[in-house]
C-alpha cells in the first residue's frame, strides 16, 4: 500500500472515503472542498459503470449481450480498448477477462460498440482503477488545481504541485513486513504495487492469491512477492506491475525498462532488485 506523506497545507484540501471497490484518497492543492466532491462523484461514476455487476454497468451489460455489439461511452470504450492493447503488448501476461484471452473481445472504433465471445467475461479489475486515477487527476487539474493525487487502493496518480515541494513523496511498503521499503519523489506520474500477499487465503492446505497466470489459470508462481513500477500513467504501471510479477524477475524486468517504466521487484528471499533509473526517485 502507498500513501501520500506529504503534509498538507493552507493550499490543500484532503479527503477520505470509499469507492471503486476500495479505499480512496483524493488530495488537491490551490483548491477547495467544492473540487473534491467533484472529483467524488466521478470516481463514484466510474464505478456504477465499470464494476462487473448492477443494472448501471456499461460492462456488466456487455457480458450480458455476449456474442452482440454493445455501444459504450467514449471513456468506457477507452478503457476496454487500453485493456486490449495491454494483453497485447505483455504477451498475455495482462489479462481482461475472466476465463478467455484478449482477443475474444472486439470493438468498433467508428460506432464505439464492444462485443464479447460468449462464453467470455470482462473483468476489469485493476485497469479500471488506474484509468480512473489518470482521468480523475487529469480532471482535477483541468478544472483549477495546481496539483492533485488520486490513490485508489494504492494505485497512485499525481500532477503539480505538491504540498511540500518540491514533489509529492509516496512511500511503498515491503508487503512481507509491512515496514516501509521505499520513498518515491514523484513530480507527475504514477506508482502501482502489485503483490500476492494483500489478498491471499487458503484453499485447503493450497495458499492462492489473486494475480492469476493466464497460462495456467492459477495464481501465478514467478518468484516474486511484489512488483512496484513507476511510469508515467497509470494505467500503464498497472499493466506492467502485473505483467511484471507474472513474467517473474529477468522477463519482468526487461518489460517494464522496454516501456521506459523503472520500480523495484522484492523476491521471495527477501532480495530487492531495482530496476535502472530508480535511483532518481528514492529519497
Amino acid at each position: 500500500m502507498k500513501h501520500a506523506t506529504a503534509t498538507p497545507t493552507k493550499k490543500t484540501a484532503e479527503l477520505l472515503f470509499p469507492g471503486m471497490g476500495t479505499h480512496v484518497q483524493l488530495m488537491v492543492v490551490g483548491a477547495g472542498p467544492a473540487l473534491l466532491q467533484e472529483g467524488r462523484r466521478t470516481i463514484a461514476d466510474f464505478e456504477r459503470r465499470w464494476c462487473s455487476v448492477g443494472p448501471d454497468s456499461e460492462v456488466s451489460r456487455v457480458n450480458a449481450r455476449a456474442g452482440q455489439w454493445t455501444p459504450v461511452s467514449a471513456d468506457t470504450f477507452q478503457l476496454i480498448q487500453s485493456a486490449i492493447s495491454a494483453w497485447r503488448i505483455t504477451d498475455g501476461r495482462f489479462h481482461p477477462t475472466a476465463r478467455s484471452a484478449g482477443g475474444a473481445i472486439e470493438i468498433d472504433v467508428l460506432t464505439g460498440a464492444v462485443r464479447v465471445a460468449p462464453g467470455v467475461q470482462l473483468d476489469l479489475g485493476g485497469i479500471a482503477k488506474a484509468h480512473a486515477a489518470d482521468l480523475v487527476v487529469s480532471a482535477l487539474m483541468a478544472n483549477g488545481a495546481s496539483g492533485a493525487l488520486a490513490n485508489l487502493g494504492g494505485d497512485v496518480r499525481v500532477a503539480g504541485e505538491a504540498p511540500v515541494p518540491p514533489a509529492w513523496q509516496i512511500d511503498v511498503a515491503n508487503p512481507a513486513t509491512g515496514d516501509d521499503l521505499a520513498t518515491f519523489a514523484v513530480t507527475e506520474g504514477a506508482i502501482i504495487t502489485s503483490t500476492r500477499v494483500v489478498r491471499s487465503w487458503l484453499t485447503g492446505d493450497v495458499a492462492q492469491h489473486e494475480l492469476i497466470d493466464p497460462a495456467t489459470g492459477m495464481p501465478a508462481t514467478s518468484g516474486l512477492i511484489s512488483v512496484t513500477i513507476l511510469a508515467a500513467q497509470t494505467v500503464l504501471a498497472e499493466v506492467l506491475a502485473k505483467a511484471a510479477y507474472v513474467a517473474g524477475p529477468l522477463v519482468g524486468a526487461e518489460l517494464a525498462t522496454r516501456f521506459g517504466a523503472t520500480g523495484m521487484l522484492v523476491h521471495e528471499s527477501g532480495a530487492v532488485t531495482y530496476l535502472p533509473k530508480v535511483g532518481s526517485f528514492l529519497v
